[in-house]
C-alpha cells in the first residue's frame, strides 16, 4: 500500500467519526414511525403508546378511512397537540400504500 491511499483511508476514517459525532450530539429527530391505518381507533392509543415507549421521536399516521368513517384526532388529539403525532390525510384512497410511503420519506 503507497503512503498516499494510506492517508485517504485515515481522512475517510476520520470524516466518517466526526459525521457520527455531528449527527449524534446535533440532529433533533433521530427516529420517526410513518404508519398507514385504516379503522384501527380502538387500538391507535396502545399503538402510540407502545412506540413511545421505544422513545421514537415521532409518529406519522397516514389517515386512510372512508370519508365519512372514524377521526384518529377523537382518540389520539392530545398527542397530536403536543406534537408528537401528525396526522397526514389519505382519506378515501384505494390502493394508496405505496403514494403514502413515498410522501412520508420525500418529507421527512
Amino acid at each position: 500500500m503507497n503512503l498516499k491511499r494510506i492517508y485517504k483511508i485515515i481522512i475517510y476514517i476520520c470524516l466518517i467519526f466526526f459525521s457520527i459525532h455531528i449527527n449524534f450530539f446535533y440532529q433533533k429527530m433521530r427516529v420517526c414511525l410513518c404508519s398507514p391505518a385504516k379503522k384501527e381507533n380502538l387500538y391507535l392509543k396502545e399503538f402510540v403508546e407502545h412506540y413511545k415507549s421505544y422513545k421514537v421521536d415521532k409518529i406519522f399516521l397516514y389517515d386512510n378511512n372512508d370519508l365519512d368513517g372514524e377521526y384518529f384526532e377523537d382518540v389520539i388529539n392530545d398527542y397530536v397537540q403536543w406534537g408528537f403525532v401528525e396526522i397526514i390525510n389519505f382519506r378515501g384512497k384505494k390502493r394508496a400504500l405505496i403514494e403514502m410511503m413515498n410522501d412520508c420519506y420525500k418529507k421527512n
